[in-house]
């Protein structure tokens, strides 16, 4: 359980439509993998669970946080936990006050005594040294948000929120599990790129629609959205009684196809 801190600083940029991002950006080895619980989604571990969003225009008047180097990652060490997760395993909603939680670096062979052969080396793992519940721990809600050292000349990013007690179907808090972080020195080149792969995204609320008449041996077309983000190469695919009758972004109506309705699906990006 995270102990609550300040109030949201962006609460008042949230209200107004939030703050603009140009696109976000994932590491391109990022995956999932369930070797422990298979019960629910959140029962994954991933690997290279790294993304960073790209702000429309810089923050200014606020001193970045310092990334850690592999000097920076000392196992016994203190380091705090941040985030808008959950409080408890009975929750149902985020905080929106910013929570944090103190716990210690622990090594990697510590680490795998919990979760036996899914710790590697771009990850870094924290426990809480108490031994009362609830413990100290990442809850659903806390991904992607930092593990922070805090040294003379400042706070250092040591992690990044991953994974932790759910991959074993455990209650937040409820056991004295590690949380598993991302290792942010592991990860300086993707962070730092300065031109990184931006993943598509719509550029307006408009979803897919088809055109063309509708009558047999006519040529209807799929008409996505415009897309932003790096160039990217869109794939089609029409499906008719669960076969695929064309993947191009054309198709042409046939006498069996007569009666049915167009449903309209995702694009492929």
């Amino acid at each position: 359980k995270l102990v609550g801190r300040s109030a949201n600083p962006y609460t008042k940029a949230l209200q107004v439509g939030g703050i603009p991002v140009r696109g976000f950006s994932v590491h391109p080895k990022f995956r999932e993998s369930f070797p422990f619980a298979h019960r629910a989604p959140q029962n994954a571990i991933a690997l290279d669970d790294v993304g960073i969003i790209l702000l429309a225009r810089p923050v200014t008047g606020i001193t970045p946080v310092r990334l850690a180097t592999s000097a920076d990652n000392r196992v016994g060490e203190a380091g705090t936990l941040f985030g808008y997760g959950l409080q408890t395993s009975s929750a149902f909603s985020p905080s929106y006050s910013l929570l944090s939680g103190a716990m210690n670096v622990i090594s990697a062979k510590a680490c795998a005594r919990s979760y036996p052969h899914a710790i590697i080396g771009s990850e870094i793992c924290g426990q809480d040294r108490g031994h009362r519940k609830p413990f100290v721990e990442g809850c659903l809600g806390d991904s992607g948000g930092p593990f922070i050292h805090q040294t003379p000349q400042g706070p250092v990013q040591v992690g990044i929120t991953s994974w932790g007690a759910e991959v074993k179907d455990t209650k937040c808090g409820t056991t004295n599990l590690p949380n598993v972080y991302m290792r942010v020195s592991s990860f300086a080149a993707f962070i730092e790129n300065p031109n990184p792969v931006i993943q598509p995204f719509a550029l307006c609320d408009s979803v897919n629609h088809v055109t063309g008449d509708p009558h047999v041996g006519a040529t209807l077309r799929c008409n996505p959205p415009p897309f932003g983000g790096s160039p990217s190469t869109l794939s089609y695919k029409w499906i008719f009684r669960d076969k695929v009758v064309s993947r191009k972004q054309t198709a042409t109506a046939t006498p069996a196809m007569a009666g049915h309705a167009v449903e309209i699906g995702r694009a492929h990006v």
